[in-house]
């Protein structure tokens, strides 16, 4: 319901949907109600709290990291740096294209030789 609700209208493309809704599959399900502390990926810090005032859950969201781990999103943590050295290269292609560009002048050959 989520998925059809919150991005029903946004996700056009039908394999996107697909991985959508497998996603949002893999994530709701009754484990997260079966145990006070289900955890959503291998990270110890992301996990399904148990908690019943909203500023529980804000100190709960505050206590996350401002930078996922790799893991997070099931990724290897060398994909962080393949991520690194592509943005890397991005930025300094985006420099050199804005230097300015010295041609050396031809020498323009004299009829007198």
């Amino acid at each position: 319901m989520t998925g059809e609700i919150t991005y029903g209208g946004r996700v056009t493309d039908d394999w996107d949907r697909v991985l959508l809704m497998t996603t949002l599959n893999n994530f709701y399900t009754s484990d997260i109600f079966a145990s006070s502390r289900h955890q959503f990926t291998p990270v110890e810090n992301y996990y399904a709290p148990e908690h019943s005032t909203i500023d529980e859950v804000r100190n709960y969201i505050s206590q996350l990291p401002e930078k996922e781990e790799t893991e997070v999103y099931g990724l290897h943590p060398n994909s962080e740096i393949s991520y690194m050295r592509a943005e890397s290269q991005l930025i300094l292609d985006a420099v050199l294209s804005v230097q300015p560009r010295i041609v050396p002048k031809k020498k323009v050959k004299s009829t007198e030789e």
